[in-house]
């Protein structure tokens, strides 16, 4: 009895798609397969890896949403059982697999079925096809087709139904609890050692009775225990072969193992490297009043030590390797790949690194602020006072002191101490904020009562003030835990209350404990511009309402 066979595997990230592409194209070595039949092979829709990602990554892109674990792509192995492609001709073979292509794309629509090969110079023909599982809906949703044991027993007895039955292939015992091989076990058994097996004449002779050997053959025992071994031999065959594959697989693994660790070991010294050089070997433009951005093929990009953040993107990392992978829309081996062949192989590249980390500790200069840019102050201002819901006088007057301006991309910049550092907030979709230079708190002056309160950001210093805190209020957005603890001894010792105004969440209750402070203030929403909002919404709602009482 002959068996219609599917199994499938689930692809979450390019790698694993260009990876099990490489290898159904035979772009890499595989030795499992026969180079003198490969060009037998044939394949509908994508003709390489390229063009499997490049087509995966278009259908992607008509996806409302993709999570990060999603399912990208199923692959689909369709075969049968090895004696069935013994017995059929080339016609039934082939009306085997266009049925099962046929059944493919009805199931997932054919413009998510990326590629279907027939391949042909492997062990048994089978098919290796790429599906993108857009559902109906237009969703990325591979558990529609995939999750849980009722649907993928639905899916065999269709399979079975649909395709298998027309060439008199069977579905394999329905509620069997059996477990199917996946797809990558299927090729890894090819890799399995074939024990030792020996079968002696004289064995044979004694288990024939002569008898039926005369009366049903017309042979001598001899012959028929020789005509018995020969077709033993040619059974086991395939097994020889495989356990001959298996060596070779052995060690196509070992030097891809090998391979792997060198990749290891230069990106060891690669993701060291500083990420200022890495941007001037790419052709990027560092900006000479800011030396901290940088002018990039993916926008305007900052750099914070070993960190980096490209702003148009609202994307961040940290290391010379997700730079480049960025940088260059190129995936891990890539990056390491153009890192070392810039700035040299193995461990040379880590004389490069203490060298470059050398020059960056003798050419470190001073920050430089940001420009002002009155022509942006609008658009700052309104951001402000509109979103941020923050009263004009309070701003108008941080202005006027130059303690609070826009710069050119239209940032709201805090000025920090006397102008060593700033804080910066954007005011776009996707709002930027971060603090540069020296880290110093940023201060509104007591009002009232001798209490100081700690918050983590400008922009929740303003709010607090007001809301009507009486007090002096202290940002300390960008400074460590350590330096707000002792910034809040010091005002202790000058007769000051501390009053721990953290955001309410996780990490302002941590913040307020390592503080120490007297009290704890707490929000009411996440932090006090959420206050502040609700406050300045509900008193106009009130305003509004007067008429009508």
């Amino acid at each position: 009895m002959s068996y219609a066979i599917l199994r499938t595997a689930k692809l979450t990230s390019f790698g694993n798609i260009g990876g099990s592409a490489f290898h159904n194209f035979r772009e890499r070595k595989t030795f499992n397969s026969d180079n003198e039949r490969t060009p037998d092979n044939v394949t509908t829709g994508a003709q390489s890896s390229k063009e499997v990602l490049e087509a995966v990554k278009t259908r992607l892109e008509t996806v409302p949403t993709v999570r990060k674990n999603a399912v990208f792509v199923v692959e689909y192995f369709i075969g049968a059982s090895p004696e069935w492609f013994q017995t059929a001709i080339v016609a039934q073979r082939e009306a085997y697999f266009d049925t099962a292509e046929e059944w493919l794309k009805t199931r997932h629509g054919a413009e998510n079925v990326i590629a279907f090969t027939r391949q042909y110079d492997e062990t048994s023909p089978h098919v290796c096809a790429y599906v993108v599982p857009i559902d109906a809906k237009g969703k990325l949703n591979a558990s529609y087709f995939l999750d849980g044991r009722i649907k993928l027993s639905e899916m065999q007895t269709d399979f079975a139904d649909k395709v298998g039955k027309q060439f008199d292939l069977q579905r394999g015992i329905e509620g069997s609890i059996a477990r199917h091989t996946t797809v990558k076990e299927y090729y890894s058994r090819l890799q399995e050692p074939v024990k030792q097996v020996e079968i002696e004449a004289e064995d044979l002779k004694s288990k024939i009775t002569k008898k039926k050997i005369f009366s049903r053959y017309k042979e001598t025992p001899e012959a028929i225990a020789s005509r018995i071994n020969e077709a033993v031999r040619e059974a086991y065959q395939p097994a020889i072969a495989a356990a001959k594959q298996y060596q070779l697989e052995k060690a196509y693994n070992e030097a891809r193992e090998r391979q792997l660790r060198n990749l290891r070991e230069r990106a060891t010294y690669a993701r060291e490297l500083p990420l200022e050089s890495v941007l001037e070997r790419l052709g990027c433009v560092r900006n000479a009043k800011d030396r901290n951005n940088w002018r990039t093929p993916v926008g305007r990009l900052s750099v914070d030590g070993a960190k980096f953040y490209a702003h148009e993107q609202a994307k961040g990392g940290g290391g010379a390797i997700d730079l480049v992978m960025m940088l260059e829309q190129t995936d891990y081996k890539g990056a390491v790949g153009i890192l070392t062949n810039d700035f040299g192989k193995d461990t040379a590249i880590s004389e490069v690194v203490s060298n470059l980390k050398k020059q960056s500790v003798v050419e470190n200069v001073p920050y430089v602020v940001p420009e002002k840019c009155p022509e942006n102050w609008q658009v700052v201002c309104q951001y402000l006072t509109k979103v941020r819901c923050i009263s004009e006088n309070l701003i108008d007057k941080l202005h006027e002191m130059g303690r609070l301006y826009a710069d050119k991309h239209r940032n709201a910049v805090f000025v920090l101490g006397k102008g060593e550092g700033v804080e910066l907030r954007g005011t776009g979709d996707k709002p930027f904020h971060g603090v540069r230079g020296t880290k110093f708190p940023f201060y509104l002056q007591e009002r009232g009562e001798k209490k100081v309160a700690f918050v983590e950001s400008s922009i929740d210093a303003l709010s607090l003030h007001d809301l009507g805190f009486k007090g002096r209020i202290v940002s300390t957005a960008g400074n460590s835990t350590e330096y707000a603890r002792k910034l809040a001894e010091m005002h202790k010792e000058q007769g000051f209350t501390v009053v721990a105004a953290f955001d309410n969440d996780k990490a302002g209750e941590k913040m307020a404990t390592n503080l120490q402070a007297c009290e704890r203030l707490r929000s009411k929403g996440k932090d006090w511009n959420d206050d502040l909002r609700t406050h300045r919404s509900t008193s106009q709602e009130r305003e509004v309402m007067k008429p009508h009482l």
